[in-house]
C-alpha cells in the first residue's frame, strides 16, 4: 500500500510542477496545448498507477480459489511449494485475463468503427425472411436463425459477459466478504440486518474489483481520443502557420 501511495504522491508532485512550469519561463510559456498534453500524460500515469492496484485487487481471488482448489487434491503438497504456488498464481492469473476479455468484450468490439459500419451494413442489407403461422416449427426456428445472424455474435457477447459478471462477483464475495459469518451472516441480514453488519471496506473492494478494469479501459480510450485530437489541432495549426508563412 506505501509503494500506491508513494506512486500518486509523485504523481501528484510532477503535476503540480509542470502545470506551474510556465510561471517562470517568461517569454518561452508553454503553449495551451502543451499544457494540455501534459495534463493528459499525468492522467495517464495516474491511470497506470490505478490499474496496477486494481489488477492486483481482482487477480487475488482468482488466485486464492485456483488455490483452494488445489490445496483439495492429492497433489496438494506440491502445490504448497514455491514452485507449485507459482503455477498456482498462474492459473489464477489466466482465468482472470480469460474473464476479463469477456467482460470487456462487448465494449471492445463497440470501440472499433469499421466493425460498428459492417454490423449496421450487415443489419440494413439483410434480407428478413416473413414468418408464418402456417410454416412448419422447424421451418419457423430456422427463419428465426437467419433474421437474427447479423447481431447474434453481439447478443452473444453480451449474455457471456453477464455470466462471468456473475461468477466475477461471486469470486470477489468470496475474497472480500461483505457480511461476516458466510452463509448464517447473509441468512441474519436477510432476517433482520442492518448496515451496521455490512463490512463497507470488503464491499468497496467487491465494486473495485468488478468494475474498475471497465472503468479504467473507458477512461484510457477518452484520454486516448483526447491525444488524437490535440494531435490533429496541433497538426492543423502548424499547417495553417505555414500556409501563413508562405503566403508573406
Amino acid at each position: 500500500m506505501m509503494m500506491w501511495l508513494l506512486l500518486i504522491g509523485l504523481g501528484c508532485f510532477l503535476a503540480s510542477y509542470l502545470l506551474k512550469k510556465n510561471d517562470d519561463v517568461g517569454a518561452g510559456e508553454l503553449s495551451a496545448h502543451q499544457r494540455r498534453k501534459i495534463v493528459l500524460n499525468i492522467l495517464t500515469f495516474g491511470l497506470a498507477v490505478v490499474a496496477g492496484f486494481a489488477i492486483y485487487l481482482n487477480i487475488n481471488p482468482y488466485v486464492d480459489f485456483v488455490r483452494v482448489i488445489t490445496a483439495s487434491t492429492n497433489w496438494g503438497w506440491f502445490f504448497e511449494t514455491p514452485i507449485g504456488a507459482f503455477i498456482t498464481a498462474l492459473i489464477g492469473m489466466f482465468i482472470w485475463v480469460v474473464f476479463q476479455i469477456f467482460e470487456l468484450l462487448p465494449e471492445i468490439l463497440k470501440k472499433d468503427m469499421q466493425t460498428i459500419r459492417n454490423l449496421i451494413h450487415n443489419m440494413e442489407n439483410h434480407i428478413v425472411l416473413p414468418i408464418f403461422p402456417s410454416d412448419l416449427p422447424v421451418i419457423r426456428e430456422l427463419k428465426r436463425h437467419h433474421n437474427n445472424t447479423p447481431t447474434r455474435w453481439y447478443r452473444t457477447a453480451n449474455r457471456i459477459r453477464t455470466g462471468v459478471y456473475a461468477a466475477d462477483l461471486l469470486l470477489c464475495m468470496f475474497q472480500y466478504p461483505p457480511l461476516d459469518g458466510g452463509a448464517d451472516g447473509v441468512w441474519l441480514f436477510l432476517q433482520a440486518g442492518s448496515f451496521s453488519d455490512i463490512n463497507w471496506i470488503n464491499l468497496l473492494f467487491v465494486l473495485i474489483t468488478l468494475f474498475a478494469v471497465e472503468a479504467i479501459y473507458h477512461a484510457y480510450q477518452w484520454i486516448k481520443q483526447m491525444k488524437a485530437y490535440l494531435g490533429r489541432a496541433e497538426r492543423s495549426s502548424q499547417t495553417v502557420e505555414t500556409s501563413y508563412r508562405v503566403d508573406r
